[in-house]
């Protein structure tokens, strides 16, 4: 028998005559015993059927041989038909994409040797094996990856009998792959379920197998985009234990999921049906589905009853087929596992390669069979070379190819009757798998033995007991934001002209209430059990409110950076409107942009329910599963936009110490709404990833309630603590009695003119007074100023480390001096009168948040003023600068003439004394030394411009005469002792020293008879 299958085989590859033409086989040919290996290129094939080969023709070794066979017989057509390819011999050349033989391949291997399919079976046949044209693969889709890719991009054309994986319709990637089944596992799956009414599926898939990674990623967004709910997604290995098994049967029971498909390679399928079924999750009310056939185990056979298997449709198996596998194999193999292995897909792949290349030699006579086998036309061989042969083939007739490279059929849907592999057809659907062509409504179809289609979840109990405290809860809390965001609503529009509602800009504030009140609205939505177009409502909401509070808030801030980092504030006030609405255009943009990502959330999002299942009630709840079925576009840019809008806002709570206005900086309500946010959007994720029970959607609706209730509360709170502020100022101002304040004043200037020495005006300018007069012996000037011009009345408070919650009191303000050298500042009320010490200079004059703070002296309490805003307080300080000034220039100068003066004094006494007529001589010089720098005693004048006007008039007890100055500026003529007075401390001081050194020269007088000398 042996020798016989020797002589076929060089009958069938040896090269007789004409051109040979080699095409290549890739598969596990690791599996096939006493096969030989040059790397990857395998000899001795055993083509004759040897039951010591090959031990099991379900497992990989019956697999590879079925396959071979089919390349072979498709090989001894073409060869034996002088139309196809006439004057070349085809031949064949086998790869193994798994290395040499391994005794444990057989019912181990599942495609886990991609890195040698692609390092070195590949590398073998583009670059040392150059006469293969093109390669039929009945390989793993794992394998695959890499071998597929590799030839691409060496244009050698490949067609895959086995990978089922939906990644090898990229045609940018795989231009030269093609397949002869139909992958339209997605479209299959959804068609059966929609036929059904099915709403609820859970998926069960191959975590560590291409096949079952990619399937899974087509059939579930199959699903979402037509509205049936993935309610458990189960990964397993393919080597799963049975804690694994257990977890995943738990999931499904947790979910009640009815419908389950199993997304993997065969060995998968049965490892999963035969796991899960002991524990309870192979029952009567659920129906398993799979894209693969389970392998035969008699053991299992009870669990693989009801099993539902959909693939693409084959035709039946050809006579002229079964015979010339006959004569290769030289024996009689079941035709029932046929259906379960590639032999079809592999034939058709060998035929088609072959017609193909077939048809690129007659569309041009100038190719020539050198140039096919030398591979000098690979570059027109990619896929679409072999999209129309017109060929009728073992899996359908008239094979073409889609525009993805996959076989277009129509496809069919069988049951597994749990007798080995029997199995029943019981419906098929057109080309495109959009319609049940045909479905048998007589024939048990599903486990428990019925044709018709079980429940797909459980029937709900939307009543639990705890519901209606629930509803009074959640009522409750939206009556109360709502009457919170409406009151605070009403507060801003009254108070519209206050300077605390205007800092805070009135457009962005109402605008974030709006977003406060709608986040308020929303929780209606969480008070009954949820319908699916609910659970959009309710992410819808939450984004709408999101934009509407951050929004603002984010824009006005950088309005407000921009201005205070650029001064625009204060140099152009058209600019600073243009620039205003800039950035409030800006805003409306943002908030629209992400309205609008809440209304495509709201129409296009698959997000669905899942069903839970309270235990300690016994029902069954259903509850909002926002990532189910999500469409991860749509989550990228609702993500992508709102972490820019946060980042925007921490961005913004940085800058805030640039801007300079106490009533415009909300770096605390900024950094509160950060918190605020945070901690929200943590706690709800929170809620939402644990376990979810009857109680989740409402615990998610406190959690919105609380922090919308603290953005409102963090934002609004400052603004209606400085209307209260406000309210207490004007309060003052009217309880205060100003007619009594007035008396008040009078009677103290009365009383106490040394003190203080002004009366109160009903008009707000400035008032000046002084007078001259002696305290304690010494000539003393005083002066004072009412400070009117900015404000008839201040609001005071006296101020201490320890003290920080002093009452506020009404007052007059005045400035006083002394001789020019001390200077403080006083106010006076009906009660008391404050005086505060002022220090020499004046830098410590700042305005800062409308507030002026008097320097506080050693163990003394200070002082603050409080005024409308910045600008006024401002006003006050110029206003006190311009007396206190006067003072300091004046104490400085008065400093320099008594330096002057006293270093002269005894120079002229020297003179005076040895003159014998000692007073004369003195009057002269105080003339004309004091006149020269006297100022004008005249209020109005009070200018430096005294000089002398001679000496006259009797004299003095110590003999002066009338020591005349007049003023060159108003001509005002006055004595020198009134106008030394008026000069100050300085001048009264020195002329008590010239009194005191006359005094000494009497004698002298009285001798000589100056004293009664006239000039």
């Amino acid at each position: 028998m042996k020798c016989a299958a020797i002589v076929l085989a060089v009958h069938v590859l040896s090269v007789s005559a004409g051109i040979n033409l080699t095409i290549g086989a890739i598969a596990s040919y690791c599996t096939m015993r006493y096969m030989n290996f040059n790397s990857s290129l395998g000899s001795n094939f055993t083509e004759a059927y040897d039951p010591a080969i090959i031990v099991d023709l379900v497992d990989n070794s019956g697999f590879v041989y079925y396959q071979d066979i089919a390349v072979l017989a498709a090989i001894r057509r073409v060869n034996s038909d002088p139309s196809i390819l006439p004057n070349i011999t085809v031949t064949l050349k086998r790869f193994s994409d798994c290395g040499p033989y391994d005794p444990n391949a057989a019912s181990d291997y599942a495609g886990f040797s991609a890195g040698y399919a692609a390092a070195i079976t590949a590398s073998d046949v583009t670059e040392i094996h150059t006469d293969v044209i093109g390669v039929i693969g009945d390989q793993y889709s794992t394998a695959t990856r890499g071998v597929a890719q590799i030839l691409s991009n060496a244009q050698i054309p490949y067609c895959a009998s086995a990978a089922g994986s939906p990644r090898f319709s990229n045609k940018a990637i795989y231009p030269y792959l093609w397949r002869t089944f139909a992958v339209s596992y997605a479209k299959q799956c959804v068609l059966i379920l929609r036929h059904w009414g099915v709403k609820r599926v859970g998926i069960v898939y191959q975590s560590d197998n291409e096949l079952g990674r990619a399937n899974l990623v087509t059939i579930t967004n199959g699903l979402v985009d037509n509205g049936i709910t993935v309610t458990t997604t189960i990964g397993l290995t393919s080597a799963f234990d049975e804690k694994a098994g257990v977890f995943a049967c738990k999931s499904i029971n947790r979910t009640d999921t009815r419908y389950i498909v199993n997304v993997g390679l065969d060995a998968f399928v049965t490892n999963v049906l035969y796991s899960l079924g002991p524990l309870g999750c192979v029952r009567e009310n659920i129906v398993w589905m799979a894209i693969s056939f389970p392998k035969i185990d008699s053991v299992i056979n009870d669990y693989l009853r009801g099993l539902v298997v959909f693939r693409g449709s084959f035709n039946e198996i050809m006579p002229s087929f079964m015979q010339e596998v006959d004569l290769i194999t030289q024996a009689h193999l079941p035709e029932r596992y046929l259906y379960f292995n590639s032999y079809a897909t592999s034939y058709d792949c060998a035929m088609m390669m072959l017609l193909g290349f077939d048809k690129l030699l007659k569309s041009n006579p100038s190719f020539s069979s050198e140039m096919l086998s030398s591979r000098k036309l690979q570059n027109l061989m990619n896929f679409t070379l072999f999209q129309h042969l017109n060929y009728d083939g073992m899996t359908a007739d008239d094979i073409t190819l889609d525009s993805f490279g996959n076989l277009a059929s129509p496809s069919e849907y069988l049951t597994l009757l749990g007798e080995n592999l029997t199995t029943r057809l019981f419906a098929t659907s057109d080309l495109s798998a959009s319609t049940i062509n045909f479905y048998n409504t007589s024939l048990p179809i599903f486990r428990d033995g019925s044709a018709r289609a079980p429940p797909d979840g459980p029937t709900f109990d939307y009543f639990k007991p705890s519901s209606a405290l629930q509803r009074m809860v959640m009522m409750a809390s939206t009556v109360a934001g709502m009457s919170l965001t409406l009151f605070c609503f009403l507060l801003i529009l009254f108070h519209n002209t206050s300077k605390a509602v205007r800092a805070a800009a009135i457009p962005e504030t109402l605008t974030l209430l709006v977003g406060c009140c709608l986040s308020y609205c929303g929780l209606l939505l969480y008070m009954d059990t949820p319908a699916r177009k609910i659970c959009h409502a309710r992410v819808a909401v939450l984004l709408t409110s999101f934009g509407l509070t951050v929004s603002p808030l984010v824009f006005k801030s950088l309005f407000l950076i921009d201005i205070f980092a650029s001064g625009k504030a204060y140099r152009n006030r058209a600019m600073l409107r243009k620039t205003q609405l800039k950035y409030r255009f800006a805003n409306c943009m943002f908030i629209l942009f992400e309205v609008a990502i809440a209304i495509v959330w709201f129409l296009k999002s698959q997000a669905d329910t899942k069903a839970v299942f309270d235990a300690t009630l016994g029902l069954n709840y259903l509850v909002c599963n926002p990532r189910s079925n999500a469409n991860l576009a749509l989550v990228i840019g609702v993500y992508v936009f709102n972490l820019a809008l946060c980042a925007a806002l921490v961005y913004t709570s940085i800058r805030q110490r640039s801007i300079e206005s106490s009533a415009h900086n909300e770096a605390t309500t900024m950094i509160v709404l950060m918190i605020t946010l945070a901690l929200g959007f943590t706690l709800i994720e929170g809620i939402n990833a644990l376990e979810s029970d009857g109680w989740t959607d409402f615990k998610v609706a406190l959690c919105i309630f609380i922090f919308t209730s603290a953005i409102v509360i963090g934002v609004i709170l400052p603004i209606i603590l400085d209307l209260y502020q406000e309210f207490l100022s004007a309060r003052r101002y009217a309880a205060l009695d100003k007619n009594a304040l007035r008396s008040q004043s009078r009677e103290v200037s009365r009383t106490s003119e040394r003190e203080l020495s002004f009366q109160l005006s009903s008009s707000p300018h400035v008032r000046k007074t002084s007078f001259t007069t002696e305290i304690s012996g010494r000539t003393c000037s005083y002066k004072y100023q009412l400070l009117q011009h900015t404000t008839e009345f201040v609001t005071w408070r006296l101020s201490s480390p320890l003290q920080c919650c002093n009452a506020w009191h009404l007052g007059v303000a005045s400035v006083h001096s002394i001789n020019a050298q001390k200077v403080w500042f006083s106010i006076a009320t009906f009660r008391k009168t404050v005086c505060i010490p002022l220090p020499d200079n004046d830098s410590w004059m700042q305005a800062r948040f409308g507030k002026v703070t008097f320097p506080r002296p050693k163990s003394q309490l200070g002082l603050e003023i409080e005024f409308g805003d910045n600008v006024e307080a401002a006003a006050f300080l110029e206003e006190l600068k311009k007396f206190t000034k006067m003072c300091y220039n004046r104490k400085y100068e008065m400093k320099e003439n008594e330096s002057t003066l006293k270093g002269e004094t005894f120079l002229e006494m020297s003179s005076v004394m040895s003159n014998k007529h000692p007073f004369a001589i003195l009057e002269s010089n105080i003339a004309k030394r004091i006149g020269k720098k006297a100022r004008c005693p005249v209020v109005a004048c009070g200018s430096n411009a005294m000089k002398s006007n001679g000496v006259g008039g009797a004299p003095n007890q110590y003999g002066f005469h009338y020591i005349q100055i007049r003023c060159t500026m108003c001509n005002k003529r006055c004595r020198l002792d009134a106008v030394l007075r008026a000069e100050g401390s300085i001048s009264a001081d020195l002329l008590g020293e010239w009194e005191k050194a006359h005094g000494k020269l009497v004698p002298v007088a009285a001798t000589t008879g100056a004293s009664k000398c006239r000039r």
